[in-house]
């Protein structure tokens, strides 16, 4: 029989609002109630309590859209272990799904991540979502830490191959726009069911704008490699933050800049 566990005197994060001085079950691994304290059960009825004393909150777990490794693994490896390790270390962190990421390296390379990828099942830790290809379709001039010498052309047919490797898990890819002036690559990640993001990219606003045209409404790390914010233009930072509907990535290390 599955134990029984009760969380009392949280606050309970939801997709709109937090619901303060909350209680949740759980049966097994299994949500089974919540609700505000004052129809708290009883708290004989189970195995494990946690009093949180409202000072922590329950969450759903974190989807990581961008993640390229951790504890020593990384995507680009191309072994299930390394794949493996990112798994059962994540949810240590909360995040319990992501998007395996790759970054700008020989063709070849890449290749060789994406069918690992789209290959892997997890059997436990975090689930693998699907790819976030960053790269290798972006500006030279904002490489930030992708390597330089493996930047390429936008090339739509490469595309369409790596996502005919990885059986559609593709789901999100980090482009410049402006590498792609007749958006025949972005054209190809929309019907190819991927989601095109801009990033390390030196688009500008009327840029982004034709882009945003197209559908494109999300940005890889925002002011981080891209044009930022000037008095005469506005940049790709700043069309993100004007146009409509506009989703970003935000790295949080603290830092300035």
């Amino acid at each position: 029989m599955d134990k029984k566990t009760l969380f009392i005197n949280a606050d309970i994060i939801f997709q709109h609002y937090v619901s303060p001085n909350s209680y949740l079950t759980l049966n097994g691994h299994l949500i089974e109630d919540f609700g505000e304290m004052a129809s708290c059960p009883q708290t004989t009825r189970y195995d494990y309590i946690y009093d949180l004393k409202n000072s922590s909150y329950i969450s759903p777990g974190f989807i990581d859209l961008h993640i390229h490794g951790v504890a020593g693994a990384d995507a680009m490896d191309g072994t299930a272990t390394a794949l493996k390790t990112i798994s059962q270390i994540l949810p240590k962190e909360g995040t319990t799904s992501f998007l395996a990421t790759t970054i700008t390296s020989p063709t070849k390379k890449i290749t060789q991540a994406i069918e690992n990828i789209a290959r892997f099942h997890a059997y436990k830790g975090a689930k693998v979502l699907g790819i976030h290809l960053e790269g290798p379709f972006i500006n030279l001039h904002q490489a930030g830490a992708q390597p330089k010498a493996d930047i390429q052309e936008s090339n739509p047919h490469l595309f369409s191959y790596w996502q005919s490797l990885a059986q559609g898990q593709i789901k999100l890819v980090t482009y410049a726009p402006e590498m792609d002036p007749h958006q025949r690559l972005l054209h190809q990640i929309i019907a190819d069911g991927a989601i095109p993001s801009i990033g390390h990219s030196e688009a500008t606003f009327e840029q982004v704008e034709t882009v945003h045209s197209y559908g494109v409404s999300h940005m890889t790390h925002l002011f981080n490699g891209m044009l930022g914010i000037h008095h005469r233009e506005i940049g790709t930072a700043g069309a993100a933050l004007l146009l409509d509907s506009f989703t970003a990535e935000i790295i949080a290390d603290g830092l300035p800049y």
